[in-house]
């Protein structure tokens, strides 16, 4: 495969390493400032989400390193194939397939002939982060939307991989934190690994 998926997660965890700590000490300040007591809870917001607040760049930390895991992920799902069943892939019909052209839920499918990803560790971590990663990039950062069921004339709810509020409303935002992107970047590494040294008898 073209990327060192390793070499870049390592240097994707000493990115968020760095904000996470610019961050803390962030939250510490806003905390310790000299008349923080008397500040009014406008004031106080307003200071975290500046474009230059901890609040702010917790934000967009954590949706820049979930959408590289994401990314790195589908690399190395890309890479794993092409080795399995090379680049171009046979279909049933005259038209070949890309390895690179492959949707993710297709080239899944076709990693299944060689290796059950569902049983790799860190599997399900996987699934959430690229659920909020399409979040992310399709749907303003919502959760999966319901969908509307044209017998019934009624919204079905979908189902979200990633714990948050329940029943507060059918377009929740996710609200993710350094702890939880910390975790996910944990059992990424552990995925990963699991995925590079399976061989093609895991299935």
């Amino acid at each position: 495969m073209i990327l060192d998926v390793l070499h870049e997660l390592a240097v994707l965890e000493a990115f968020f390493a760095r904000q996470a700590a610019w961050i803390t000490t962030g939250y510490a300040k806003l905390g310790s400032a000299d008349g923080a007591s008397r500040r009014s809870s406008e004031q106080v917001e307003h200071e975290l989400f500046h474009p230059e607040g901890p609040g702010a760049v917790e934000d967009l930390t954590c949706r820049v390193v979930i959408n590289e895991l994401n990314a790195l992920v589908e690399a190395l799902l890309q890479g794993k194939l092409s080795d399995f069943a090379g680049f171009i892939l046979a279909t049933e019909t005259a038209k070949a397939d890309i390895v690179y052209s492959l949707p993710r839920r297709k080239l899944e499918e076709r990693l299944t002939a060689f290796i059950n990803l569902t049983t790799l560790p860190g599997h399900a971590e996987i699934e959430a982060i690229r659920e909020i990663a399409e979040g992310n990039k399709h749907r303003e950062r919502l959760r999966p939307v319901p969908t509307w069921d044209k017998a019934t004339k009624s919204l079905v709810e979908r189902h979200s991989l990633v714990p948050g509020l329940k029943g507060e409303s059918a377009f929740e935002p996710y609200d993710i934190a350094l702890n939880q992107v910390s975790a996910y970047l944990a059992q990424a590494r552990v995925f990963v690994h699991a995925l590079l040294t399976a061989p093609p008898s895991a299935a």
